[in-house]
């Protein structure tokens, strides 16, 4: 499965600490977010950040997410890519 990415990136994080700062910064999560759709050719739509949880996960409009997994969680995403193949 070939990585895709995107043009923001994360920055080199050490350990589960700096991953924590990291994820406070909303203005560059959100950007992030921004990218993704762009790059997806999806339609503008209201973006709401969780702040509960591991991932960073943005609400994209009333009935969709989008999931952002640091490169060091790249399992997971293949994990769940392969549990959402099935709906």
């Amino acid at each position: 499965m070939k990585k895709q990415s995107i043009g923001i990136s994360f920055p080199s994080i050490g350990s589960f600490e700096e991953y924590e700062i990291f994820k406070n910064k909303t203005e560059i999560l959100e950007d992030m977010a921004k990218e993704i759709i762009r790059q997806h050719s999806l339609a503008e739509d209201s973006l709401a950040i969780f702040s509960e949880g591991i991932n960073i996960v943005f609400a994209y409009g009333q009935h969709k997410v989008i999931k952002i997994f640091p490169p060091f969680h790249y399992d997971q995403f293949k994990s769940e890519l392969l549990i959402l193949k099935h709906f």
